[in-house]
């Protein structure tokens, strides 16, 4: 992926991920003149929910909350071995389509430490 985006500095992945938490992404690039941080999650299987959207999701949200990745631009992107999307991968795509707002409501007791 470092290939793909040359313009990228590679960061350690470990620098996003949440202690006790055992999920990694498999990649993670800066742009400082952009300003943006990449997040890659990479697949062996179909474009699937379950398996790879919903970390990509997670790990948008760490970054989006952490102090040294807070004020950038956060784009992800999910790598798959296959063409083809898992039924709940194409409901997922309908979701982020909708005119429809989405909102993530979250018991208050389980976001202790998370920046508003």
């Amino acid at each position: 992926m470092h290939y793909q985006f040359p313009e990228h500095q590679r960061l350690d992945k470990n620098e996003l991920k949440i202690e006790k938490v055992q999920s990694a992404l498999d990649g993670l690039f800066l742009n400082r003149a952009k300003r943006e941080l990449l997040i890659i999650e990479a697949k062996m299987k179909k474009r699937d929910f379950a398996e790879g959207t919903a970390q990509i999701v997670q790990y948008y949200a760490q970054a989006r909350n952490h102090p040294i990745f807070q004020d950038l631009v956060v784009k992800t992107c999910l790598v798959t071995a296959h063409d083809e999307s898992t039924e709940a991968y194409n409901v997922w795509q309908e979701l982020l389509i909708s005119k429809k707002e989405m909102k993530i409501v979250v018991d208050s007791s389980n976001a202790k430490g998370v920046a508003a």
